[in-house]
């Protein structure tokens, strides 16, 4: 078990999940019924978080639209955000820790301020 194993299984047990860790394909799912899939996947020189959730179709572009406002370097929030749609309907949130960064409070702000985001966006 690798560090960052480590620190995603102190993390999961915190919120409940035993065993966390990117053993076999470096991704983990946590699926939430009204926070949407969070996804936290490693890679070689960091960890990248994003979140699913699926957005009506008659207000696509509203939500769009806000997305891309909330991800402008003008808005000062704590992680760098990134916006996009995956198909017709799921719009994803994301960030990037670099392994220097991955520490337990940074894991645990990305993923409230993802979810903070998305509220933000759809309260627009």
């Amino acid at each position: 078990m690798d560090w960052r194993d480590q620190m995603i299984a102190d993390v999961g047990r915190g919120i409940g999940f035993e065993e966390l860790d990117f053993s076999g394909s470096g991704v983990i799912k946590l699926e939430f019924e009204r926070r949407g899939d969070v996804y936290i996947e490693a890679r070689e020189d960091g960890v990248l978080f994003y979140l699913i959730r699926r957005i009506s179709s008659h207000d696509r572009l509203e939500v769009l639209t806000a997305a891309l406002k909330c991800c402008h370097y003008s808005q000062s929030i704590r992680f760098p955000l990134l916006s996009g749609i995956q198909g017709d309907d799921d719009m994803f949130l994301c960030s990037f820790l670099v392994n220097e960064s991955f520490s337990r409070p940074n894991i645990e702000g990305v993923i409230k301020m993802l979810g903070e985001q998305f509220d933000n966006i759809s309260s627009m």
